[in-house]
């Protein structure tokens, strides 16, 4: 198939292509235009949204795909490299920040700290003009609790996601000895906490971890993974069930991944492999042109790069319920 590049952003803007006006990028409408399978692609994008900067890039291409290295090199640039010739390009452009950033004195009874807030990120600095420091919290984070234990501070508190968050660190640090986020924290004392995260998959699956402190520094010491309260997951479609057994398989839940499946029938080795190598997975977004159906499991190149690949599946209504026939990679 001819190359397609799909460029889309969160900014409505205007996206010139090598030099020339291609249209209008909003939220809900993408743009798609047919490039060359070699070459450089040079992107400029013009946020019509105030406090945005234009955003210039230089991506090259071999074989219809782009260079691994042109992305990590592109700022304000994600990528995912779909099946069948489709680049789908994502554009974040930096933001003007015009307000100073907001400062809150926290007094407790261990320590005097400030915590700043603002140009997308949140710090507790030191007073202490002798002992400076500046510690980041998780993104979000509200004014936090700070109590101490063994030398150790602790800055606890909700994100503005609903989230609770834990920072443990030590005065003159650059970086902090703990930093976790989860939709519960449990401590168990002695420097022991359990954090309860969702994983985010589409059965709803929670991740309980185990951190300990040992000689100064805290190591994650047991992990499991948890059904839902709510119970097993119902696929409503064959498309969820096969993303839901991909997710199940990437998270090494093998028996749940069996119950995906028919009498008699399991994921193909093939489709083993890929989702043993990746970590996270989506509907296909674009349909195979050979008319099969296939989710998607994505290959990390890059923080910034993803490459999809296709694990094709058939399905069949039995009992009132979906079951997997086959999956397969190829």
């Amino acid at each position: 198939m001819h190359p397609m590049l799909m460029l889309s952003s969160e900014t409505d803007g205007l996206i010139y292509i090598n030099g020339e006006f291609s249209g209008e990028i909003r939220p809900d409408a993408p743009v798609f235009r047919p490039i060359q399978a070699y070459g450089a692609v040079y992107l400029e994008f013009k946020p019509l949204q105030e406090y945005m900067l234009p955003l210039y890039s230089r991506i090259a291409f071999s074989k219809g795909a782009p260079v691994p290295e042109s992305i990590a090199a592109a700022r304000g640039v994600y990528a995912i490299q779909w099946p069948f010739g489709i680049t789908e390009i994502e554009l974040s452009p930096e933001r003007i920040y015009t307000d100073p950033p907001a400062r809150v004195k926290i007094v407790s009874e261990h320590t005097s700290l400030v915590m700043v807030s603002g140009r997308g990120e949140t710090r507790l600095e030191s007073e202490d003009g002798e002992n400076a420091f500046s510690i980041p919290l998780p993104s979000g984070a509200k004014k936090p609790r700070i109590s101490e234990a063994d030398g150790i501070l602790y800055a606890s508190g909700d994100t503005e996601r609903g989230e609770k968050y834990l920072t443990a660190f030590v005065f003159g640090a650059k970086s902090p000895l703990l930093s976790v986020v989860g939709c519960e924290i449990t401590s168990l004392g002695a420097g022991r906490f359990i954090v309860t995260e969702e994983i985010g998959d589409l059965a709803g699956h929670i991740r309980k971890s185990e951190y300990a402190l040992k000689g100064g520094v805290f190591q994650a010491e047991e992990s499991a993974i948890y059904q839902h309260p709510a119970g097993s997951f119902q696929a409503a479609a064959p498309a969820f069930l096969a993303m839901h057994a991909l997710e199940c398989m990437q998270l090494k839940l093998f028996d749940e991944t069996e119950e995906c499946f028919a009498p008699g029938t399991a994921m193909d080795e093939s489709a083993k492999e890929i989702a043993e190598a990746t970590s996270a997975s989506a509907i296909f977004r674009f349909s195979p042109p050979d008319g099969r159906n296939a989710v998607a499991a994505f290959q990390m190149l890059h923080p910034s790069f993803a490459r999809a690949l296709p694990i094709y599946y058939s399905c069949e209504m039995l009992s009132g319920a979906w079951k997997l026939t086959d999956m397969r990679a190829d």
